[in-house]
């Protein structure tokens, strides 16, 4: 559903009368709760998207202002019913995915890949993986450099640069999903362990921008998102140093954007809730976590890939500065 009704008038509170407010907040409110209370109970009841044309027999209804309800429930995975299919083509482009031997990195990649980009794969421990995710996109024909380095340092990303200059070519955009973290409360710590936490999760970005962001400038274009958990916006005793130090790249990043919007590029942030990635939870501790999500289940690595394909591509040409909650719903903040 898209829902892009709405009415206003434009002139100070003082100067407008009783009425209007009631009518704003008749439109803008109470109509919109009136339509999704008439249409929502189809999808509860089917455990679909209520706006879905497949589920609904007249494909469009019409609220008590007559703001039309747009069935576009299979507008992303089917042409064939009319619906609108998005194209999100990454034909040729460099993209740089760090920490991209498995998990959401790795499925970051072969999204990008199966939209046509060339990838530069980077892992740091995790070489078998590494390999074996090279291997996977070198058989779809594309291609890819592997490369390995430390983000904490900035001569290992700067090494980083002149080997996929050399086997890719310049690097058009980059998706950091690496991240080091240790779990514990923060008076377990030793006062030299957090050290490496905040090396890595924010001097890390910090080396990447500073590194490849200047050929970026240079052409005029360029995407730069990073990806980080929740902690780093509500707080996780848990996860204390690693949360303070991503934090401290969302600031960074709004920041950046500022100073690098003139040269077409934008910087994102992607906040994520717990992703599934075979962690090996018991069902104990399966069904604990899932009740904390309104959508009572953990988070897909496909989840993921669909709004960093978006933030790749040209649809986000005017998205700069922002963060994007992929959570489930954990936490709504504004």
């Amino acid at each position: 559903m898209i829902n892009n009704s709405g009415w206003d008038k434009v002139e100070t509170f003082l100067k407008s009368k009783p009425s209007t407010w009631k009518k704003i907040v008749d439109i803008n409110l109470l109509g919109h709760i009136q339509t999704y209370k008439e249409i929502l109970p189809n999808g509860i009841r089917n455990r679909a998207n209520p706006f879905c044309k497949r589920r609904l027999n007249d494909g469009v209804k019409n609220g008590q202002y007559g703001q039309k309800i747009l069935c576009t429930g299979c507008s992303f995975n089917s042409v064939r019913d009319g619906g609108y299919k998005m194209e999100l083509d990454l034909e040729g482009r460099n993209i740089l995915v760090t920490g991209a031997a498995k998990g959401i990195g790795r499925g970051i990649a072969l999204e990008a890949v199966s939209r046509g980009a060339n990838i530069a794969l980077h892992y740091q421990s995790s070489e078998k993986e590494a390999l074996e995710t090279a291997k996977l996109i070198e058989e779809s024909g594309v291609k890819t450099v592997l490369v390995t380095g430390d983000l904490a340092s900035i001569e290992d990303v700067q090494n980083m640069k002149k080997s996929i200059e050399r086997d890719l070519g310049t690097v058009d955009d980059i998706v950091n999903n690496a991240g080091w973290t240790q779990y514990k409360s923060f008076f377990k710590y030793e006062p030299g362990e957090w050290k490496r936490e905040v090396e890595v999760c924010f001097y890390g970005v910090l080396h990447l921008a500073h590194t490849f962001m200047p050929d970026m400038m240079e052409n005029k274009r360029g995407k730069f998102i990073n990806i980080i958990g929740d902690s780093a916006r509500t707080g996780d005793r848990n996860l204390i140093i690693s949360g303070a130090a991503r934090s401290g790249t969302i600031s960074f990043l709004k920041s950046l954007a500022q100073e690098v919007g003139r040269n077409n590029i934008q910087c994102n942030t992607v906040s994520l809730g717990l992703i599934d990635q075979g962690q090996g939870y018991d069902s104990v501790m399966m069904e604990k976590l899932m009740k904390q999500y309104p959508l009572k289940r953990l988070g897909k690595v496909d989840d993921v890939t669909g709004i960093i394909l978006f933030l790749l591509s040209s649809y986000s040409d005017w998205v700069t500065g922002q963060v994007f909650s992929v959570n489930g719903g954990h936490s709504m903040l504004g």
